[in-house]
């Protein structure tokens, strides 16, 4: 405490309005909330952690991805996907590129790519792709959906190859003019492996990855 208010590193313990406890850990500055820290409700493992200031959440493109990915994970997915070191370190290299929007940073996002990477690399084992961009031609999206979420457009897609076996699960830091039924190309970092029940009774395996270009053909 400085001159009564919380500053420094602490723990704050209180209930929403539906009495559900949650807390935030981390720094305070001159009596709020502000710096790094981590806001969690135990009763649902829901987190934000990352950049704070006078309260708000407002994390940067590292974190942005870092919390959306393993909070939508979670309850799509089977498992809940954490972004590894690996990941996180090439974000925060290039994290101009996510997304790329001009002609110098699409041509940086491309002298990225390794051409070589196919889905069936990606599929046996993604831990060696992790810091990889990978490029995939000819994709149809079979659901889109455009969400705000901290402050950020963001658009995820899930995609089909044309023989129907593969697919992709894209999350894209912006809008982008780009529906179901759509042919795209793109350009992502691959960022883990998951599944999900689907309304046929079976299991779906996709790639999720972080686009850097979206391409409508």
């Amino acid at each position: 405490m400085i001159d009564g208010k919380p500053s420094g590193e602490g723990k704050f313990v209180t209930q929403n309005s539906a009495g559900d406890e949650w807390y935030y850990e981390g720094e305070f500055t001159d009596g709020t909330i502000t710096g790094q820290g981590g806001y969690y409700l135990p009763e649902s493992d829901y987190q934000e952690v990352g950049t704070y200031e006078d309260g708000l959440f407002v994390p940067t493109k590292v974190e942005l991805f870092d919390n959306m990915i393993r909070w939508y994970s979670s309850s799509m997915f089977k498992k809940t996907l954490e972004l590894n070191d690996t990941t996180l370190e090439f974000l925060q290299a290039h994290e101009n590129i996510f997304p790329a929007t001009t002609e110098e940073t699409k041509s940086e996002a491309m002298n990225l790519v390794d051409s070589s990477i196919e889905y069936k690399h990606l599929s046996k084992s993604i831990d060696d792709y992790l810091d990889k961009l990978i490029y995939f031609k000819n994709q149809e999206l079979i659901q889109t959906e455009e969400f705000t979420i901290w402050g950020h457009t963001v658009t995820r897609m899930l995609t089909i190859n044309q023989n129907y076996t593969n697919h992709h699960y894209i999350f894209y830091d912006g809008a982008i003019d780009v529906f179901d039924g759509d042919n795209i190309t793109f350009v992502s970092l691959p960022v883990g492996s998951a599944s999900y029940n689907n309304v046929s009774g079976g299991s779906t395996n996709v790639i999720v990855s972080i686009a850097s270009i979206i391409i409508k053909n």
